[in-house]
C-alpha cells in the first residue's frame, strides 16, 4: 500500500521542532539547551504499530512514532541532531531518528520519532 499524505482533519496534534544549542561540560555532566528551531505545527502523529520488536522496545519504556507534516521552507531544515516537542504537554518530547521526503514531490515531510530515548 502506497503512502498517501493526511488531509486537514487527520493533522490534529501540534508539534514544535528544536535544536541543540551551547553544550557545556560541568564536572563531567555535559549540559545543552534547546531552541526553538520551528514553532507551532500542527502533524499527524501516530504510534508504529508492529510485532514483536514493537512490544520489546515498548516493554523497554521506547516507543517508535511516525510523524506527517506539510514541509514549508522552515521545515526543510529538519534534521535527525533535533527534537518535536509536544505543544499541548511540554514533558513530550521525541527524538528524531529520520526525516523523508516519501512522494519525492516536496510537499510533505515524514518523520521517524523515538519516545522514552535520553532526550525524548
Amino acid at each position: 500500500m502506497a503512502w498517501t499524505p493526511p488531509n486537514r482533519a487527520e493533522l490534529r496534534a501540534r508539534v514544535r521542532f528544536e535544536k541543540r544549542i551551547g553544550r557545556s561540560n560541568v564536572g563531567g555532566v555535559v549540559r545543552s539547551t534547546w531552541e526553538t528551531f520551528c514553532p507551532d505545527r500542527r502533524v499527524r502523529l501516530l504510534p508504529l504499530r508492529g510485532g514483536e520488536d514493537v512490544q520489546a522496545d515498548r516493554a523497554a519504556g521506547v516507543s517508535i512514532w511516525v510523524l506527517d507534516v506539510p514541509a514549508d521552507a522552515v521545515l526543510r531544515g529538519v534534521t535527525t541532531d533535533m527534537r518535536a516537542v509536544d505543544c499541548r504537554d511540554e514533558t513530550r518530547t521525541w527524538n528524531i531518528k529520520s526525516v523523508l521526503d516519501l512522494l519525492g514531490t516536496d510537499l510533505w515531510r515524514t518523520m521517524t520519532l523515538e519516545f522514552g530515548g535520553a532526550d525524548g
